[in-house]
């Protein structure tokens, strides 16, 4: 869980907010999931005006913090890279008796099956949250997507793997955040006292914005 906090906070996703979702989420992560499998039909819905708003927002203080500058996004690559090869370290497990168990995390699992388990979890426990936790929480997951998608720019040859677990993390961003809207719809709907297709859910209505 520390691994994965650090992989988040070193690419510029904002975990400090009140709002933020995502350390209470990451605390519990217990369950073993299978592969997260994204279907190969599966398209996002439109980015509506408040999600653009949150993404430029998103641009201000990644320049205001300088985390836009191409030197420091080589030095988050590496540090990704440093990270990764802890996972592969086969000494992980014996450094895991000094600092405890990792929920979630078993000795020999990758960054790319251990961000699936976390990411799954995020969806799993999403549930319990209400519409207006679940609107911000839309918004910070698609800004962590977003900020995964910009370091990928500066990605090189020798940062291949790298590069794939950026891609791989933010399809799952992207993924969540259509979860998201769907509860979004669904919890709506039961206030209404009608069904998830009954309501004939709009991504554009104002259940999201």
């Amino acid at each position: 869980m520390i691994i994965f906090v650090a992989i988040i906070a070193m690419l510029g996703c904002d975990l400090s907010t009140p709002k933020s979702k995502m350390l209470p989420i990451l605390n519990s992560t217990s369950n073993r999931y299978p592969a997260l499998q994204i279907p190969s039909n599966f398209i996002p819905s439109p980015i509506t005006a408040d999600e653009r708003k949150a993404l430029d927002i998103a641009d201000v203080t990644h320049s205001l913090m300088g985390v836009d500058k191409e030197y420091v996004r080589k030095i988050q690559i590496e540090a990704l890279r440093n990270l990764n090869a802890t996972f592969h370290d086969p000494n992980v497990a014996d450094e895991l008796k000094f600092v405890g168990s990792i929920p979630g995390y078993t000795p020999g699992m990758s960054m790319f099956e251990y961000s699936d388990q976390v990411i799954q979890t995020m969806i799993f426990e999403m549930k319990d949250f209400p519409i207006v936790a679940l609107k911000e929480y839309r918004l910070e997951v698609l800004t962590w997507a977003y900020t995964l998608q910009k370091l990928k720019q500066s990605c090189q040859d020798d940062t291949a793997e790298e590069c794939k677990l950026l891609s791989h993390i933010s399809d799952r961003y992207i993924y969540l955040r259509e979860e998201i809207i769907k509860e979004i719809g669904k919890k709506a709907g039961n206030e209404m006292g009608l069904s998830y297709e009954e309501i004939n859910y709009n991504f554009n209505t104002v259940f999201i914005s």
